[in-house]
Formats: structure tokens, sequence, C-alpha cells
């Protein structure tokens, strides 16, 4: 009787510990999956700009058509000078799979790997917390890896 109160005790234990970490899991196969599928598009890209053949425009070059589907448009967030600068912000009302893709653009470093990501956007969010949401997040993203 005893072991089947310890056996049931343990499994019940196993599943808050599974219940528990679902969402953490799930945030990492998330970012994952943008991770690798960035890096497929970026690399289409590079193909795309280096076609000697089919010349790229200009706009293309600026703003890749596969940048639209992480909302990441050159368009949608310039600063007064015209420069692509998002904010905290902005980077408050992104989805995780935008905030995974926006680190891929600043630091696609091949060895990052997807914890790292995962980290440097709680390091981001953790950062815009406590702090003014007006400086531009490629200035914090560029932060949490110079550490």
């Amino acid at each position: 009787m005893k072991t089947r109160r310890a056996l049931v005790a343990i499994v019940l234990l196993l599943c808050i510990i599974v219940l528990a970490t679902l969402p953490f899991l799930r945030d990492l196969y998330r970012v994952s999956q943008v991770a690798t599928q960035f890096r497929f598009e970026s690399a289409v890209q590079r193909e795309i700009e280096a076609d000697a053949t089919h010349k790229a425009s200009v706009g293309e070059i600026l703003s890749p058509k596969f940048m639209a589907k992480y909302d990441l448009t050159s368009q949608k967030y310039l600063d007064a000078q015209g420069y692509f600068s998002p904010t905290g912000t902005d980077w408050a009302n992104w989805s995780l799979e935008t905030r995974a893709a926006a680190i891929l653009m600043w630091n696609n470093a091949p060895s990052l790997s997807t914890w790292r990501i995962y980290r440097a956007i709680r390091q981001v969010d953790d950062y815009y917390l406590s702090n003014d949401r007006t400086l531009p997040v490629v200035k914090v993203v560029n932060a949490c890896f110079s550490q």
C-alpha cells in the first residue's frame, strides 16, 4: 500500500513538473524554428543579392521580402532621421518570433544557439521593464552579446 502511494505521488510530481515546464519548452521550440527558418531565408537572400544575372533592386536589398513575415520591414520602424530603429515600445508589442528574428538580424553569428537567443530575449525584456523604452532595440541587443 505504501509503495502504491509513493508511486502515485511520484507520478503526480512528474506531471506537475512537466506541466510547469511546458510553456518554457514551447517557447524554446518556437525560437528554434524561427532561427532555422530565418537562417535559411537569409542564405537565400544572400544568393539573390549575389546573382549576377538577375540583379536585385535596392528596395529588395534594404527590405527583403522575407522580413515582412517577421513584421520587421524597414519602412515600419523609421526614426526621425529615416533610419530603421525600432525601440523598446516596439519590442514590447512584438511576438516571440519577431523578437527572435530581430536578434538574428542584428547578431546572426552561426554559433548563436537557441538557448542564447532565448536568453537574449529575456535580457532585453528585463532591461525594458525597468528602463527607458525609447532606446533603440539594437543597442540593448548588442549589449547582451558584448557581456
